[in-house]
């Protein structure tokens, strides 16, 4: 028996199997999270939603800011068998005193935009979230404690959000429930990556720290960029000409963020994979997704108007046709998750964050212009920005491939 057919062959189950763990536990996991939404819809109004939504999106920047692409850093590093304790240490230093200094910042903003009991109640998110260390369980493909974590955390959230949405608590009682889950995930991972919290004190290096954020300042805008992509259409409509706006974007996104779960584990899952394959046939794990997104798609288009009422109440039956429009956008998120992770897998941090720059750009642009034209035309502002995002990233992969194949 040929032993390298037999490894292709072991790497290949292995690849479905966390790819179906951690499918699987997304799924239920955030199925079990949006019930609180689909309850704060019936019992508090789309309106109370919108709000939520929008506080969630801002106080996310605060996650980003601490992430600064370090847990893709660390991923990297583990997945390549180096030395992981140093690393291990400093991105979780690293990440939590940012996520701090960030929310210095976006809670006042927060506040402004909705009040302070609700942007201090989701606050603890970002913090459980900084000092949660699943890049080591990533980069040592360990997706199936991953899995359980994250449906250990989400459950947490669910029942107890629920629980208060549905006996009539208040706004910032709901936003609580987001961060008592986030704080058992946090726990339930570290706890899978035997992460020792009295070690980071041992060994501080204040100067290998500033010089691991100075090497990945690339990798830190790209986070950035990726996550203001993904909250454009929610902030943007908070100062569109309607209040209905805010209101259809925030539904039409909410089913977005379960129609995208295969595509975010499949960017997740391949990363460490790709990391030092120097053949890496992107064709072969390309096709396919995009085929499984257009089904998706397709199945959402022609099922809204059954499900979204069914879900959020008969008063959203005016978001079908936004939620309809959003669908498109699974497909080329499918492509650009597989594109992304091969250029971040390589070190390509300037590259991705320039092009992932310009798509957010081409949303902002469509954005500006379907904003008066209605919820459908105004979220279909990140459909036009993903295709243009997965043209770019095949350009860029097409350029540098032919770069060096013409230096060889």
């Amino acid at each position: 028996m040929d032993p390298s057919g037999s490894a292709v062959s072991s790497s290949r189950k292995a690849f479905v199997r966390d790819g179906a763990a951690l499918l699987g536990a997304e799924g239920i996991s955030r199925v079990i999270v949006f019930g609180v939404s689909f309850v704060v819809a019936r019992h508090a109004g789309l309106e109370a939603l919108g709000t939520l939504a929008l506080v969630q999106s801002l106080l996310a920047y605060a996650t980003v800011a601490g992430d600064a692409g370090l847990g893709t850093n660390a991923v990297r590093v583990i997945a390549s068998r180096q030395d992981d304790s140093p690393v291990i240490r400093d991105t979780f230093l690293l990440q939590t005193g940012l996520t701090f200094a960030a929310l210095l910042v976006l809670i006042p903003v927060t506040a402004q935009a909705s009040s302070w009991d609700l942007a201090l109640s989701l606050a603890l998110v970002p913090v459980a979230t900084a000092m949660r260390t699943s890049y080591v369980l990533q980069g040592r493909l360990h997706a199936v404690a991953a899995a359980k974590a994250r449906v250990g955390g989400n459950l947490a959230t669910g029942l107890s959000g629920v629980l208060v949405a549905a006996l009539g608590g208040p706004l910032w009682a709901i936003g609580l429930s987001y961060s008592f889950g986030a704080i058992v995930t946090t726990i339930a991972v570290n706890a899978a990556s035997r992460f020792n919290l009295s070690s980071i004190t041992a060994g501080f290096r204040l100067g290998a720290m500033v010089g691991l954020l100075r090497k990945n300042l690339g990798l830190a805008l790209f986070t950035v960029l990726v996550h203001a992509y993904s909250s454009l259409l929610i902030v943007f409509a908070q100062y569109g000409p309607t209040p209905e706006l805010l209101v259809q974007a925030s539904v039409a996104t909410r089913v977005l963020l379960l129609l995208v779960i295969p595509s975010q584990i499949l960017g997740g899952i391949v990363l460490p994979r790709l990391v030092g394959s120097a053949k890496s046939k992107l064709s072969l794990i390309l096709g396919a997704p995009f085929l499984v997104g257009l089904l998706i798609a397709f199945c959402s288009y022609f099922a809204a108007p059954t499900y979204v009422p069914l879900l959020f109440g008969e008063s959203s039956m005016g978001s079908v046709a936004a939620v309809q429009a959003i669908s498109w956008q699974v497909p080329f998120s499918m492509a650009s998750s597989v594109l992304l992770a091969y250029l971040l897998s390589k070190g390509r941090y300037w590259l991705s964050s320039g092009i992932q720059l310009i798509g957010l750009l081409v949303q902002l642009a469509a954005c500006w212009a379907l904003a008066a034209r209605g919820a459908e035309l105004y979220v279909f502002s990140i459909v036009v920005s993903e295709i243009a995002l997965v043209l770019l990233l095949i350009f860029a992969r097409l350029l540098w491939v032919y770069s060096a194949r013409h230096r060889a």
